[in-house]
């Protein structure tokens, strides 16, 4: 993962009791570490979907902006094997007749593997769906593919999201609204290098 350097800006913090002695969550009966909290805690739910739900609404507002994609959001699917999913995004290149099952995650920053990772398990979720959506909604396509895409809870953008955005035209700084959206819990600084086209850490 990179770290995307963000202008300096003002975020409200959340105090957590990872520090030796302090007590477990009474709901969770777990340490209240920063993994902890924007991974997986209970009360956190709901903050954690509607998260999920900007950063997926924003992705499909840069691809319809772009006009080169006719764009889908939560398309309900049914795979082969009777199983039934909603689709985050679906982007048709009508151009290259490419359709393109685009997956957002948001996630604690772990591995350094994690995006393929997260890449991998999106692929295994949606790749059976692809008869269906191609025969249901009559989409003229010559190759399916499925994109999972990583953002880190704490604004971190990786390698894999930057290279997804400039292969699908979006402007690099759109990730800048991303990023500062997730980076709740840290201050994370970061510079666009326009000459060679990458960002660096401050």
């Amino acid at each position: 993962m990179i770290a995307p350097c963000l202008p300096k800006y003002e975020v409200q913090r959340l105090q957590v009791r990872s520090v030796p002695g302090r007590s477990q969550e009474s709901h969770c009966n777990e340490y209240e570490t920063l993994p902890h909290v924007l991974g997986f805690c209970r009360k956190g739910e709901l903050l954690r979907n509607n998260h999920h739900h900007w950063v997926r609404n924003r992705i499909a507002e840069y691809l319809k902006n772009s006009g080169k994609f006719d764009v889908y959001e939560e398309v309900h699917c049914i795979s082969s094997t009777g199983s039934t999913k909603c689709t985050d995004i679906i982007a048709i290149d009508n151009d290259q007749k490419i359709g393109s099952i685009i997956d957002p995650t948001i996630r604690f920053e772990g591995a350094e593997l994690q995006t393929q990772e997260v890449d991998v398990d999106k692929k295994r979720h949606y790749e059976p769906f692809f008869p269906y959506v191609e025969e249901k909604y009559h989409i003229p396509v010559c190759h399916w593919e499925v994109i999972g895409l990583l953002f880190g809870a704490r604004g971190t953008i990786s390698r894999f999201c930057i290279n997804f955005f400039h292969r699908f035209h979006i402007d690099l700084l759109d990730l800048q609204d991303i990023a500062m959206n997730e980076a709740e819990e840290e201050e994370v600084r970061f510079v666009f290098r326009a000459a060679e086209g990458r960002w660096d850490l401050c």
